[in-house]
C-alpha cells in the first residue's frame, strides 16, 4: 500500500494494461503460427495409426474368441464402403456378433485399406467371373471390394498384409506372416514436410 500526501491510502491495481494485453496476444499468435503446420501433420498421422491400432486389436480379439469358443471368426473389410466388422460362424453361416465388436466400424474420410495374402495376391471373397448356381448379380455386386481374414479355433489365421493409406501420403502396413503369428505393424511411412 502507498500513503499519499493527503493521508489517503492508495490501493495497488493488480490488472493488466492495454499494452501488456496486446503484447501477450501478439506472442500467443506468433507461437501458434509457428506450431500449427507441425500439429497438422501430427494429427493426420495419428488418424492412420489409430485405425491400424483398432484393426490389430480386432484381430487379437477374433483370434482369442475363435480359440475360446471353438468356432471360426472373420474380420470383414469392405474397401468400397470404407468399413470393417467382425463375424462368427454359426450353424454354417457367418453372422454379425451381438456385442460391440460386431458393429460396423467406419474408416475416417480419406483412409483406404488394401489387403493381400502373403504372396501378394489380392484377398477376395468371391472369384471374379465364377458364377455359382443360385449366385445372383446383386450378391456379386455386394461382395465386390469385400475381403475377409479368417481366424480358426486351432489358433491359425490366414497370412495377410494390410496396407492403410490416406490422401496425404501417410501409410501403415500391418502383417501376419505365418498362420500362428499375431498381426503387427511392419512399417510406417510418414511423408516429409514440404517447404
Amino acid at each position: 500500500m502507498m500513503t499519499l500526501i493527503t493521508g489517503q491510502v492508495r490501493k495497488k491495481n493488480y490488472g493488466f494494461t492495454l499494452l501488456e494485453l496486446i503484447l501477450l496476444m501478439l506472442t500467443v499468435s506468433t507461437v501458434l503460427a509457428l506450431v500449427t503446420p507441425q500439429l497438422r501433420f501430427f494429427l493426420l498421422g495419428r488418424t492412420v495409426k489409430h485405425v491400424a491400432a483398432h484393426l490389430i486389436s480386432l484381430t487379437g480379439y477374433a483370434r482369442t474368441q475363435a480359440i475360446t469358443e471353438g468356432r471360426v471368426y472373420q474380420l470383414c473389410i469392405d474397401e468400397r464402403k470404407g468399413q470393417f466388422y467382425l463375424t462368427a460362424q454359426e450353424e454354417g453361416t457367418f453372422q454379425n456378433l451381438k456385442n460391440d465388436f460386431g458393429r460396423m466400424f467406419i474408416l475416417p474420410e480419406g483412409i483406404k485399406v488394401e489387403g493381400s495374402n502373403w504372396l501378394g495376391n489380392p484377398l477376395l471373397t468371391a472369384v471374379p467371373g465364377l458364377w455359382l448356381p443360385g449366385y445372383t448379380e446383386r450378391q456379386r455386386e455386394e461382395t465386390e471390394g469385400l475381403f475377409t481374414i479368417s481366424f480358426y479355433p486351432d489358433g491359425r489365421t490366414e497370412p495377410t498384409k494390410l496396407r492403410l493409406s490416406d490422401k496425404w501420403g501417410q501409410e501403415v502396413i500391418i502383417v501376419c506372416e505365418t498362420p500362428t503369428e499375431y498381426f503387427h505393424v511392419e512399417e510406417q511411412n510418414v511423408p516429409e514436410e514440404k517447404s
